[in-house]
């Protein structure tokens, strides 16, 4: 009888051992830790009232989410490729489509324009048009019709010939000599309606012997300005020419004209031949 009660108890015992630690385990679970009070601590700034946590103060360690591993560096999945942006084109304005560009007109060339005529074919320059006049018949009278402002590098006249200004012109056309003067061999000259204007000129075109004269006349040569001007101005000549030598039974004739001759450093006009001789 004694027997059982010791093993009873001795039972008893062991459970009351078994259970006892867990007991002592869950006090020390639910007993809280005590807190760190100068680690929670947080400051203010003076100038902010927004609560500023210190690099240790507990609120400004925010936990980090643990790296997947799924997608570490090594087996990272690669970066889906971005596509190529396309150029959108610009719209085109309306009207555009299928209309060529306008074609601007080329401006004709200097040299091209039209500046006489002989008998309806116009000519770009003066002297091109005495060439042709040069061409013609004998027995025909050539006319050289001025209509625009033009050049000369010279005249060398051994057919007669009317240079005149066309009509309905608003001014009287300017002929201007540039390099030579005019030379008259026997034949007639006349300036109808125009300007004539010699600066500098000190020789014809004939240099062999009338290089030192503007205007020079072999016999029976005539020279004729009607309702023209004729300005001749030596200054730049260095050869001290004539303005105008006349050789033998030379006439020159104003009609409703002016003729105004400066700065030669030998005469105006000289002529031989007339009826008080040499002159």
């Amino acid at each position: 009888m004694k027997g059982k009660r010791w093993l009873a108890g001795a039972v008893a015992a062991a459970m009351l051992l078994s259970v006892a630690p867990v007991y002592a385990f869950a006090d020390q679970l639910d007993e809280p830790a005590a807190a760190d009070e100068s680690a929670l601590e947080c400051t203010k700034a003076a100038d902010c009232p927004a609560q500023e946590h210190e690099p240790d103060c507990p609120a400004a360690q925010v936990p980090q989410p643990e790296p997947n591993a799924a997608l570490t560096e090594e087996n990272a999945e690669p970066d889906a490729p971005t596509p190529e942006t396309e150029t959108t084109p610009e719209p085109e304005e309306p009207g555009d489509a299928g209309q060529p560009d306008e074609e601007t007109p080329e401006e004709e060339p200097e040299e091209s324009k039209a500046v006489c005529s002989i008998n309806g074919k116009e000519y770009g320059t003066l002297d091109g048009a005495i060439e042709a006049a040069a061409e013609i018949d004998d027995a025909t009278d050539a006319t050289i019709v001025i209509t625009a402002d033009c050049e000369t590098d010279g005249i060398e006249l051994k057919k007669d010939l009317t240079i005149q200004a066309a009509e309905g012109l608003e001014k009287k056309p300017v002929i201007r000599f540039t390099n030579k003067g005019i030379a008259l061999w026997g034949k007639e000259l006349t300036f109808d309606n125009v300007e004539i204007v010699m600066d500098g000129i000190g020789s014809t075109p004939y240099t062999a012997e009338w290089s030192w004269m503007a205007i020079c006349a072999s016999k029976d040569a005539i020279l004729n300005l009607n309702n023209s001007t004729m300005t001749m101005d030596g200054t730049g000549t260095t050869n001290s020419p004539h303005a105008i030598y006349f050789c033998q039974n030379n006439k020159l004739n104003l009609t409703n004209s002016t003729l105004e001759i400066k700065n030669y450093a030998n005469d105006a006009l000289e002529w031989d031949g007339g009826d008080g001789g040499y002159n």
